[in-house]
């Protein structure tokens, strides 16, 4: 019974994290770094650890680490860094996305006693420019006929599910971006998640390789490069 005491003791393990995509390995690898954020010596949060500290406090082996990473990455939530001789690996939450898939409008409101709401500066050392309002409502085409709305948040999830594992993910959503994603409602059959998801899975299965990075210069297209209207074109035409 003292040994059942003495192992008595709960895990800091975020159910909310499983709902919004995250599965339980990344749901686990993400409820240890809320944790080890809100203790970062660094303003950013940047937060070092190695594979076997994650092993030793998760329970994760190594694949099960980088899967949950990848996992995390897709759904835009995990920021890596290298830095240093010999390169250390740095990772970091990116709050923003994080509130948006937890439908949390208010930074104080899941973590109210952190340091998690506070503006965070990129490597480079210049204020981020981050948007974390990114459920404004778009009001619906007059002539789609619908009358559901939709958020640029739900776009910006949408892209960072299905193509953040091959493309730049999603972590900043500015005016300009705000701009495109009316512009981009506006041309599809319907301005609804469903038309929005069935254009970004459209470019997933018929551009080719180039738009992948398989080509000289290591060229990637991006949100913004989906966001155009040729591309659109382009897609539905399978000329990509």
């Amino acid at each position: 019974m003292e040994l059942l005491r003495l192992l008595d003791r709960p895990i800091a393990f975020q159910r909310s994290f499983v709902r919004i995509g995250a599965g339980v390995t990344g749901a686990l690898l993400l409820s240890q770094l809320v944790y080890w954020t809100n203790r970062a010596e660094n303003e950013e949060g940047w937060v070092y650890k190695t594979q076997e500290e994650w092993e030793e406090e998760t329970g994760l082996s190594r694949y099960e680490q980088e899967g949950a990473r990848k996992k995390l990455r897709s759904l835009g939530l995990l920021l890596e860094r290298k830095q240093g001789l010999p390169a250390k690996l740095f990772y970091r939450i990116n709050i923003p996305v994080l509130y948006q898939l937890l439908g949390v409008t208010s930074l104080d409101a899941e973590f109210p006693h952190t340091s998690m709401g506070k503006t965070t500066k990129p490597v480079g050392g210049k204020p981020a420019n981050n948007h974390t309002e990114t459920t404004t409502d778009i009001p619906p085409n007059p002539q789609g006929g619908g009358e559901a709305k939709i958020s640029f948040g739900d776009v910006v999830i949408a892209f960072n599910e299905i193509l953040g594992d091959r493309l730049p993910t999603v972590q900043q959503l500015n005016d300009k971006r705000k701009r495109q994603i009316k512009k981009l409602l506006a041309e599809l059959h319907e301005p609804t998640v469903e038309a929005v998801r069935a254009y970004f899975d459209a470019f997933a299965q018929s551009a080719n390789p180039f738009y992948f990075g398989d080509n000289k210069r290591g060229w990637r297209a991006s949100f913004d490069y989906l966001l155009r209207s040729d591309t659109l074109t382009k897609t539905r035409e399978g000329a990509l």
